[in-house]
């Protein structure tokens, strides 16, 4: 078995102010043999993605395509969680107040399709059409609270353009804001904030472009069949041509992770983006043919419940603790034999400095009955739960469901493929859910803005609780705070608010992601920044 040996985490301060230590771009695969050229990889995934327009999507199944052909300024290392540079030249200088950062873009990048060098004014319009009102971006609420100098009448129509992202030249961009935000470079090394030719996309709706993106990076899609796949080919003009190993990429829509798992052996497919189901790990580990197959690594992430608040009887916070309650969490662990630990602490990881143990309610389904009985339900109730049509959904989702028929409440259960979940989840569904929402780029704000605030409501994506107030939204304001340590106690506080006392979400496991790879695929290692379904194809060759 080859599993994760990963390198020292992010150091707080590194990962978020001005002290980051950029690694080389040319550090993706450092420690690896020296790759070779050629050849075409070949990845699955069980849906298919609503496409691949960067700044609209905010989904796992899109970010496979869109994270080779688009670039941020700076870009996350998916196996240590450092920061590198990818458009940007170097880390942004940045004022002695933290109210004025200055990035300065690479002089050597081109767009795809004949679109031009980037430039700051590509830049400029990049973040301004994922932050537009008109445009709908449902990662909109991680963006939106970053306090860029004018966004406040950008967001209310009253200001064509942000103020606080200026112009300087061609290759300097300058972001002011109005005061110290520890969010803003985390969040804007993520795949939303990617730079798009201004010339391509500007007066184009997502429709127009979503099939057809441009951008800078090391592949190009070359052809679509939306029921089937799509082929992305080697960008010719790439800036860095030497992580441009595989000559083209090709992913198939809905191919189920068990056949899956059978092609990877027969060598008619590379890796696929689902982890391995449970049912079939014992296998795969004790089969010795399958030993150069097997990756693994824990996950910066969480699966949980959310329940809806503001529905009947979920209104009533006495039921969703009983709920928390009834959840055998140790049991679940076991299903998936050995890939999660149960999560005994908040939605935040062990692997996140926001973690805190032993505020997740233990397993007591007597006291649940009581909670029950008190909001005037000893009888149970009927309740609908939706799961997606995937592993670990697939897995845990019928545990849970005995679980809860143990305090008298019967589940309706609805498994949706990975398309038709993301849609009826958001806004906020009409049931209780399970999911998994990794925390993606080091700082709160990545979870937190999107899954409890009024502004996510509003913005469609991404609040399946719908639990909102003021003085939640004040809570979560607190976390952007240009100190780290108030930023840090913030995110601590409205996790344990969220598990404990509005008991919204119910933390459920932290994974461990296992997966299969043909041992054809050099470089090859499971991603732990931001999630193992995020795929980094530029760093990995085939063995001729």
């Amino acid at each position: 078995m080859r599993s994760f040996s990963r390198r020292r985490l992010m150091i707080l301060g590194g990962q978020l102010g001005a002290a980051a230590a950029l690694r080389p771009a040319l550090g993706w695969a450092e420690d690896a043999a020296k790759p070779a050229r050629g050849g075409t990889l070949r990845l699955s995934q069980v849906g298919v993605p609503p496409g691949y327009d960067t700044q609209k999507w905010w989904n796992a199944q899109a970010d496979l395509g869109t994270s080779i052909v688009n670039e941020t300024l700076i870009k996350i290392h998916p196996y240590t969680g450092e920061r590198i540079p990818a458009l940007a030249a170097g880390e942004p200088t940045i004022s002695d107040d933290k109210l004025v950062y200055t990035f300065k873009l690479r002089p050597d990048v081109k767009f795809t399709g004949g679109h031009g060098a980037l430039t700051a004014h590509d830049v400029k319009f990049s973040w301004e059409r994922l932050m537009s009102p008109d445009f709908g971006a449902e990662a909109a609420s991680i963006y939106n609270g970053v306090p860029f100098v004018g966004i406040k009448d950008y967001l209310d129509k009253k200001a064509t353009e942000i103020p606080g992202l200026k112009v300087i030249d061609d290759l300097t961009i300058e972001v002011r804001l109005d005061r110290p935000d520890s969010s803003f470079l985390p969040a804007f090394t993520y795949q939303h904030a990617s730079i798009v030719p201004r010339s391509y996309y500007e007066g184009k709706t997502t429709q127009d472009v979503n099939w057809a993106p441009v951008g800078t990076g090391p592949y190009i899609v070359e052809s679509v069949d939306q029921a089937r796949g799509v082929r992305f080919v080697r960008n010719p003009e790439y800036w860095n041509p030497d992580l441009v190993h595989a000559d083209a990429v090709e992913i198939e829509f809905n191919v189920d992770p068990q056949l899956a798992i059978l092609r990877i052996q027969k060598g008619d497919l590379d890796m696929m983006a689902e982890p391995i189901p449970a049912a079939a790990l014992n296998q795969i580990r004790n089969d010795p043919r399958l030993k150069d197959f097997y990756y693994e690594a824990p996950q910066n992430d969480c699966n949980w419940l959310a329940m809806p608040t503001q529905l009947k009887p979920f209104d009533d916070v006495r039921v969703r603790k009983a709920v928390a309650m009834a959840i055998d969490k140790v049991k679940l662990a076991k299903i998936m034999r050995g890939t999660a630990t149960p999560a005994t602490g908040t939605f935040f990881s062990p692997k996140s400095r926001y973690w805190e143990d032993g505020v997740a309610y233990p397993h007591d389904p007597e006291q649940a009955k009581k909670l029950l009985a008190e909001a005037g339900l000893a009888n149970g109730f009927e309740a609908p739960f939706w799961w997606q049509n995937q592993p670990p959904y697939t897995d845990i989702g019928p545990a849970i469901i005995e679980d809860l028929a143990q305090i008298g409440i019967a589940c309706k259960a609805e498994a949706m493929v990975y398309d038709q979940y993301v849609t009826q989840t958001n806004p906020g569904p009409p049931a209780m859910m399970i999911y998994a929402w990794e925390d993606a780029y080091g700082h709160g704000s990545f979870i937190v803005d999107g899954a409890f605030t009024s502004g996510a409501i509003k913005n469609g994506c991404c609040n399946y609780s719908r639990i909102s107030s003021p003085e939640l939204d004040a809570m979560v304001t607190k976390g952007h705070d240009g100190d780290l340590a108030v930023s840090d106690q913030a995110y601590k506080d409205v996790a344990r608010y969220i598990v404990q006392e509005a008991a919204a979400w119910v933390p459920l496991l932290y994974p461990v992601r296992c997966e299969l790879a043909n041992k054809r695929v050099k470089g090859y290692q499971t991603a732990s920044y931001p999630s193992g379904q995020s795929k980094r194809f530029e760093m990995y060759w085939i063995e001729s």
